[in-house]
């Protein structure tokens, strides 16, 4: 429940014309995407050092009722913290990088609004890190679409925003780019 209050002034007249924009008519069909991402964490220590994660997801998408967008497919993020976790304690000595990836298979819906898309996925891990996490995750953020077309082969092209969690504990926000075909 909220309550808004305001003064509209037109200098010319009362009711300007409403200016009408015709979105466009997005088909109803699959496409395949990859997105490449890239985030910063810092381990343990508040105001300690940064590590780079480099994430990157392939799925397929479908369109519906040209507004929506269900997809599903597979995450795959490698964690540069975990790695320097690992040499820096001698664990794992010669297998650190194997054991600094995670894996897994994730859903999700897309509500697009024209060039903006809001976006909300669920994964369960294939493979975790060495450091264990929960076994399943939440991510929301969104895209900005700079090309958004039905026709050539790259059909879409975006920036992606998003917060990861592992259940209610926030594990990273990550920037990414992504394409659709």
């Amino acid at each position: 429940m909220g309550i808004h209050a305001g003064i509209r002034y037109s200098p010319v007249t009362s009711a300007p014309t409403h200016i009408v924009r015709q979105q466009p008519a997005l088909k109803n069909r699959w496409l395949v995407q990859a997105r490449l991402s890239m985030a910063y964490v810092s381990n343990y220590t508040a105001g300690g050092p940064l590590y780079p994660v480099y994430i990157a997801s392939g799925y397929m998408s479908r369109r519906w009722r040209g507004k929506n967008k269900v997809f599903g497919g597979m995450d795959y993020s490698y964690h540069e913290n975990i790695y320097t976790y690992l040499r820096n304690n001698e664990l794992m000595p010669g297998k650190e990088a194997q054991n600094s990836y995670k894996s897994a298979f994730f859903a999700g819906n897309e509500f697009l609004v024209g060039r903006v898309g809001i976006v909300l996925q669920a994964g369960v891990y294939v493979k975790q890190a060495y450091i264990k996490m929960d076994p399943v995750y939440e991510k929301i953020g969104g895209h900005y679409y700079f090309v958004q077309k039905e026709t050539g082969p790259i059909k879409e092209f975006f920036l992606s925003a998003f917060v990861k969690t592992d259940l209610t504990v926030a594990e990273l926000g990550e920037v990414g780019l992504g394409v659709g075909f």
